[in-house]
């Protein structure tokens, strides 16, 4: 066999703002499930920041950067860094398939859309000194290929002890909501893309954890899968959070299902109380539903709910401020997170808002849904904020006295 020469690659997970839950960190999925596919010739490290900084910055051959918006600005300065050394960069991820030309500043190739069946033909251009510039996905990629994720690089660079990692597990891809505000069904598609059951469950066992977070955007999509998945969750014994759309939540079925399977906690994108701004922004999925119905019909079953919320939406005056707070209090919501809305690259919500001339910033390290960078309709960006900090700041006393006990962890309002 000819003698092939290793190369050292470095990928990296950039945050600007280290928000976490209690003490506990999910590792993000998407350099692992990339890693899985590395050839024999790649020496691989991975850092991801919300667990290790990247305060020295390693030698590698190549660096590889996953980029979400609010970690654009970071991201670039690592890719920065790096150029100027001679290594070559390149950069993926939803914020870099929105903008590539301005990723192509920072980085010496850039791949646009799920990169699972790019990676080899870039490694592989890497190799022969060909990279080029734009790497585009133009179909959806099997996930019933999906590789087992490389979770043994994210333990192997795990610096700080004082979080618990939860690792993830991902199901399927793609969500058939139509939110102007999210750009999952737009990077992922509308259609749910389900793997094998058998691969879901051999990545649930390589974990070897009790705990772990079913990562799907809308795990319940596929129902028939979801009735076999969870079946198959109930055999195994283990505690999980997931992500699920309240379309899916009014069957009592299901909600059983749910807790047989070992769902401990449920992420749920109520948004906003009020049918106008709904109607709004394309979440018709939880128009007329009976918030408090499913979260107590939840409760009863022993699934704590993660609330997500909205503030600043076309609709909302300064009323909704103490509104959200008391529906949050009257609902027992177990971990509310209100952000004010953000006009993320790629969003319909950001087409619009720029045609209205409304956009106030493109500093993406304030993309991180506790600034304001656009103009609201019904209060002052200024409003907005303080408002905003100040129902945070009642959120956060509200989760200090309910856990004071010490027999739960203390959350604060970014912490999901």
């Amino acid at each position: 066999m000819a003698y092939q020469e290793t190369k050292k690659l470095l990928m990296v997970n950039p945050v600007s703002k280290r928000f976490s839950w209690g003490n506990v960190h999910f590792p993000s999925l998407g350099l692992p499930l990339l890693a899985a596919s590395g050839p024999d010739w790649l020496d691989i490290e991975l850092v991801d920041e919300f667990q290790t900084a990247l305060n020295s910055y390693p030698y590698a051959d190549l660096v590889a950067i996953s980029v979400l918006t609010a970690a654009a600005v970071r991201a670039y300065e690592i890719g920065d860094h790096y150029r100027e050394l001679g290594i070559p960069v390149v950069m993926g991820g939803m914020h870099v398939s929105a903008l590539p030309d301005e990723a192509l500043l920072h980085a010496d190739a850039v791949v646009i859309g799920e990169a699972d069946e790019l990676w080899a033909l870039v490694l592989d251009d890497f190799k022969e000194g060909r990279l080029k510039r734009l790497y585009s996905s133009t179909t959806k990629p099997d996930v019933s290929l999906l590789p087992q994720p490389r979770w043994d690089l994210v333990r192997a660079a795990r610096r700080d002890q004082t979080k618990e990692p939860i690792y993830s597990v991902q199901a399927g891809r793609g969500c058939p909501g139509g939110c102007t505000f999210c750009n999952v069904p737009d990077f992922f598609g509308r259609v749910y893309r389900r793997r094998n059951l058998e691969s879901v469950l051999r990545d649930i066992e390589a974990i070897g954890r009790s705990r772990l977070l079913m990562v799907d955007d809308n795990l319940l999509a596929g129902r028939d899968f979801a009735r076999e998945l969870l079946s198959a969750l109930k055999d195994l014994g283990k505690e999980w959070f997931g992500l699920s759309s309240l379309a899916y939540l009014d069957n009592d079925e299901i909600l059983d299902a749910l807790a047989a399977s070992g769902c401990r906690h449920l992420f749920i994108g109520f948004e906003t109380s009020s049918q106008e701004n709904l109607a709004e922004v394309g979440k018709g999925s939880n128009m007329k539903r009976d918030y408090a119905g499913i979260i107590r019909r939840l409760n009863e079953r022993g699934i704590r709910v993660i609330g997500s919320f909205i503030v600043g939406l076309d609709h909302d005056t300064e009323a909704v401020f103490d509104e959200m707070y008391d529906f949050i209090e009257r609902n027992d919501i177990y971990v509310p997170i209100v952000n004010i809305l953000t006009p993320y690259p790629g969003t319909r919500l950001r087409t619009k808002l720029e045609a209205e001339g409304r956009i106030i910033s493109n500093d993406w390290s304030r993309y991180s849904c506790d600034e304001v960078v656009f103009k609201p309709k019904l209060m002052s960006p200024e409003t907005l904020k303080e408002r905003h900090h100040g129902l945070s700041e009642a959120l956060l006393k509200r989760s200090r006295q309910r856990f004071s006990s010490g027999t739960e962890k203390s959350y604060g309002i970014h912490d999901f």
